[in-house]
């Protein structure tokens, strides 16, 4: 009997001292990584305690396969995987040349002389989309055509929406096909053909939409400077910060289309009221010239008496 009640006894002491152990060692990683593709990413931790200790082994799995094993020589490199440990507390794990089949969930076990701990980090593998093509290209039709080229290339899936003068949404006729890489990009190319009715009729733009942040990232300008075929200027590519931007471009194009009509109505105003103030003047002037004088011209006796 004395044997059935030592067992119990024996797991409870050993769970405490586990318990024990884990309390006053802890491993802290950055819960959520985000890295641009074919760059080295680092997964930094730190390992807090105030007691001495010895690393005894660690032991890193990727999506529940173990792409990590060391055991007492915790510096080198396994694969693109290489692992800095560049004081007792700090455990850096660096993936060289990061692909997006290295996203995922990444899991450490750290073993040592005075206990043990784990951590979960998250890694999320992005590209940013750039337009590696933009072009315009005339079709020969009875009425001069001619099509707007976009191309983009990036991570994760986006769309390529058209507008014109940055209001009017022209998406729905462009034609739009999405091939993907072998490294798992996606490339996206959009034509959107314009009739010759309506080739100078405005200025033509195409944006890169992120699907999962809900916002534009990249614009690009189709700018219209005369009438031979080709003949478009492409302003440089920029970069937008949220979602908003077509209505901040509508509300641009407002601004200004209103300091034009400002900039030629108010002249144009001044000029009437000039032309206005000189006629008036003239007219007066000439009044003055025909009033009869208020002391008649005297003859010559009249002016001998005199």
């Amino acid at each position: 009997m004395g044997f059935y009640h030592t067992v119990p006894f024996l797991y409870v002491i050993l769970s405490t001292r586990v318990c024990l152990a884990t309390q006053f060692l802890t491993l802290n990683c950055n819960a959520s990584v985000t890295e641009l593709f074919d760059r080295d990413t680092e997964l930094p931790c730190k390992i807090n305690t105030d007691k001495t200790f010895n690393l005894s082994g660690l032991r890193i799995y990727k999506d529940g396969s173990t792409i990590f094993n060391g055991s007492t020589d915790f510096r080198g490199a396994q694969g693109r995987i290489k692992l800095l440990h560049p004081n007792p507390l700090d455990i850096i794990l660096v993936i060289q040349k990061t692909q997006l089949s290295d996203g995922g969930t990444y899991q450490y076990n750290l073993e040592t002389t005075f206990g043990h701990s784990s951590a979960i980090v998250t890694l999320k593998v992005i590209a940013r989309h750039h337009l590696s093509s933009v072009i315009a290209i005339p079709i020969t039709t009875r009425e001069r055509t001619e099509n707007l080229i976009c191309n983009t290339i990036g991570y994760p899936l986006a769309q390529i929406h058209w507008f014109i003068n940055g209001t009017s949404n022209l998406t729905s006729r462009a034609n739009t096909s999405t091939l993907k890489t072998p490294q798992g990009l996606f490339n996206i190319t959009s034509t959107l053909q314009i009739e010759g009715v309506n080739v100078s009729k405005g200025n033509y733009s195409c944006a890169v939409w992120n699907l999962e942040e809900n916002e534009y990232k990249l614009w690009q300008n189709f700018s219209r400077c005369g009438m031979p075929a080709l003949d478009w200027v492409l302003s440089d590519a920029s970069y937008v910060e949220d979602a908003s931007y077509v209505e901040k471009r509508a509300e641009e194009e407002k601004k200004k289309k209103v300091l034009i009509a400002t900039s030629v109505i108010l002249p144009g105003g001044l000029l009437v009221i000039a032309i206005l103030a000189v006629l008036q003047f003239m007219r007066t002037r000439h009044s003055e010239v025909k009033k009869p004088s208020e002391t008649p011209m005297l003859s010559s006796d009249q002016r001998a008496e005199a």
